[in-house]
Order: C-alpha cells, then structure tokens, then sequence
C-alpha cells in the first residue's frame, strides 16, 4: 500500500548482480521509522529517494523480515498504463479533425463517419 512519506537518510550499500543487470543496494530511512529501507537502483546514485523530500512509496517486509521500499509509478504517458484514455484521445482527435473538415467545407455530413472511422483505422 502506497504512502506519503520523508526522507531521512540514503546510503550506498553495495552493488549486486541480478538476473535483469547490474543493481544498486541503498539503506533509506523514513522520518518516524524505527527500521530501514532496502531500496535496489539502476543507478548510482539513486534519485527516487532524496533526504528531505516527501515522496509517496510502497513500503513491505519480505518473508525473511527485510524492509524494502520503491517508489509508486503514475500512469499514463509514455511508460505504461493508462492506455484506454490514450486511445479516448485519439478518438476525441479523430472527431475534432472530422468536425473541423465540416466546418472548413472540406467533407459533407455524411462524410464526416467515414472520416472518423479512417483516421482511427490509421492511427489506433
């Protein structure tokens, strides 16, 4: 579960090889927290947890009783998630640009389906 939380200290600890690369292991502590955070980065230094910054995290205990913490992701964009409002973009541009051809006098009313239906064959 996802959590606002400040940032009290980020300390290097090592590097470790992993299946997916080279990873950086770094101890974070959380303003109020008794305990320490891992954190693994793809880079040194990391940039996700800055002492003093407020950041929103995911914060669990693994099996063996570590801490781990990594950084929520937002949706949409580029990166990931948020797909189906990307594609409700494209639809709201496919009816702009139809709705202006109408209006420019470049199509017909009964163009403007066909219109629509072509741009998001082509772009969707």
């Amino acid at each position: 579960m996802a959590e606002k939380v400040t940032i009290t200290e980020s300390s290097f600890q090592k590097e470790v090889d992993l299946k997916h690369g080279k990873f950086y292991s770094f101890n974070i502590k959380i303003k109020g927290q008794p305990h320490s955070y891992n954190y693994l980065s793809k880079s040194n230094p990391q940039t996700k947890f800055v002492v003093g910054q407020e950041v929103e995290a995911e914060l669990t205990q693994n099996d063996k009783g570590y801490w781990n913490i990594k950084p929520v992701q937002s949706g949409g964009g580029f990166g990931g998630g948020g797909g189906a409002k990307w594609d409700d973009m494209k639809k709201g541009f496919a009816y702009l640009g139809a709705m202006t051809l109408l209006a420019n006098d470049k199509i017909t009313k009964e163009q403007v389906d066909a219109t629509i239906k072509a741009a998001l064959e082509r772009y969707l």
